[in-house]
């Protein structure tokens, strides 16, 4: 009875790759879902994602790897405590990146495909808004996976490997909205401010205007220091 259990069981879970089990447990990091000092404990991690525990335990050592978790002796493994200045030099390291891909993409041009993608966000965006009622927590997740992807094809676009390994180097740190919960008071006002610029920047591009682009990219990004300023400063007064 106790081995029809156990080749049953056996049956019902399929083993993730760890590639694929690696890249949703870094997503989760990235969005604050597994936030700063969590325990990764890989029996946990193998039921909540029905998988065995070598993909789990493989994909831990490789996130070690890449700094994004840490590992104590008979403590196991533990989501890395990033730090405000960790998160304020990822801004800026971004926004020189891809301040400087914005630069090169309207010198160079792009092909119309991409284009066409990069619209999709702003207009994917434009229908959120659209909306009657006020962005809830779901409509937030949403604009906020719109808002990497448009970031994702003009960095894919770049054609630069090496300048593309340092950036996703970069993008293993997590935004400042998913570590410190910080988000405008009118949600609509903030995602209306972001997709505006995204626009301005597409029409810099699409003008091949390389100074203006990399310029708006460049504020763009620096945004999330101006919102660690505000975090430090409320940190303060308390």
């Amino acid at each position: 009875m106790l081995e029809d259990f156990s080749v049953s069981r056996q049956k019902t879970v399929t083993p993730l790759k760890t590639d694929d089990l690696l890249a949703r447990l870094r997503r989760l990091i990235v969005d604050g879902s597994l936030g700063p000092g969590a325990r990764l404990r890989e029996v946990e991690l193998a039921q909540r994602f029905s998988t065995s525990r070598t993909p789990v335990r493989e994909a831990l050592v490789a996130l070690e790897r890449e700094g994004m978790v840490t590992y104590e002796r008979n403590r196991g493994f533990a989501v890395r405590q990033f730090s405000a200045r960790d998160l304020y030099e990822s801004y800026e390291m971004r926004a020189i990146l891809e301040g400087y891909v914005c630069n090169t993409l309207a010198q160079r041009g792009l092909p119309d495909d991409c284009l066409r993608e990069l619209q999709g966000c702003i207009d994917e965006v434009n229908a959120i808004l659209a909306r009657d009622t006020e962005p809830d927590s779901r409509a937030v997740a949403q604009w906020r996976e719109v808002n990497l992807r448009f970031h994702d094809i003009l960095m894919n676009h770049a054609g630069n490997a090496l300048l593309d390994q340092t950036h996703r180097h970069i993008g293993r740190v997590p935004r400042v909205h998913d570590v410190f919960r910080a988000f405008h008071p009118n949600p609509r006002l903030t995602i209306h401010h972001y997709n505006c610029e995204h626009a301005q920047i597409l029409d810099a591009i699409q003008q091949r205007n390389s100074g203006r682009a990399e310029f708006l990219m460049r504020e763009h990004i620096l945004q999330g220091c101006a919102v660690l300023k505000a975090h430090w400063e409320d940190e303060a007064a308390k």
